[in-house]
Formats: C-alpha cells, structure tokens, sequence
C-alpha cells in the first residue's frame, strides 16, 4: 500500500472513529437522560436517588452498538467522500 493510499485509510478511519464516537456519545446521553426523566417502575431514581450504576449501564448498553454502527457507516462514505480521483487530460 503507497503513502496515498495509508494516508486516505487514516484519514477516513479517523473521521469515522470521530463521527461513530460523537454520536454514539449524543444517543447514550439522550436516551439515558430521557429513561432517568420518565424513570419507568423507578429503576432509575427512588426516593433514595439516583441509582448510578443503572444510569451508566443504560449509558453503556446506548453507546457501543450506536458508536460501532457510526464507524462501520461512516468510515467507507469518508473513504469514497476524500479519495483523490485521477485527472484526465
């Protein structure tokens, strides 16, 4: 594999890592937010508190699969988006 080419793998494995990251951070945030605000059968909060370790594990269960799904998604459209193409003369 030439400098060009690495450099374009790197280039759009960042991008991905960067934008799967982002949102899978956005999505565990929301979604743990809004299940501690409705706080269904009160898992998430009672009388006693905040149960963190629920929060967190929902944050988690969020995370993972939305931040993988993000760089599998956006890692190959960055690839295609940034590639050099070769002039015709």
């Amino acid at each position: 594999m030439n400098g060009t080419k690495a450099s374009l793998l790197g280039n759009s494995l960042r991008i991905g890592v960067l934008c799967g990251m982002l949102a899978g951070l956005v999505c565990a945030a929301w979604m743990s937010w809004q299940d501690w605000r409705l706080n269904p059968g009160e898992i998430f909060r009672s009388a006693a508190g905040t149960h963190w370790d629920i929060v967190m594990a929902t944050a988690w269960s969020w995370f993972w699969p939305v931040g993988v799904a993000g760089i599998a998604v956006v890692t190959p459209i960055a690839m295609l988006m940034t590639r050099n193409t070769p002039q015709r003369h």
